[in-house]
């Protein structure tokens, strides 16, 4: 009952959290398929030559391919945070959150490659925090 009733109050929260494990799932295989390389270029935003690749508006779903406690670490701090916030902000806007600060996170970080020198590889990390 109680749970029940939780679950059904956070259905966006739970749904980003499924989609970000599948999503991750499908950046491994296409990672133990093609390589490392390929997997890159579909799924992270760095520099060129990989400016101009898919990673453009894939890499806002993304995480390290290389770190799976990264992915844990975000998917605990998604329920956690969403789950307090998804009843009140609501569930259009959290999406709005999530996917606006994901994109916004990867486009900033990189307008200002100018100033660090060095490209930013940022993914779903942004969004969800």
């Amino acid at each position: 009952g109680t749970l029940l009733q939780w679950v059904r109050r956070r259905p966006y929260t739970l749904g980003l959290a499924i989609f970000l494990v599948c999503w991750y799932g499908l950046q491994l295989t296409i990672l133990s398929r093609f390589g490392e390389d390929t997997a890159r270029w579909w799924f992270y935003f760095e520099q060129p030559p990989h400016a101009l690749s898919p990673g453009v508006l894939l890499a806002p779903f993304s995480h390290d391919i290389r770190s799976i406690t990264h992915l844990g670490a975000n998917l605990i701090f998604l329920i956690v945070a969403g789950s307090l916030s998804e009843p009140y902000v609501g569930k259009r806007r959290l999406l709005q959150l999530v996917l606006g600060i994901g994109f916004l996170s990867i486009y900033v970080a990189n307008v200002t490659v100018g100033i660090h020198g060095i490209w930013i590889v940022a993914g779903a990390s942004g969004g969800v925090l």
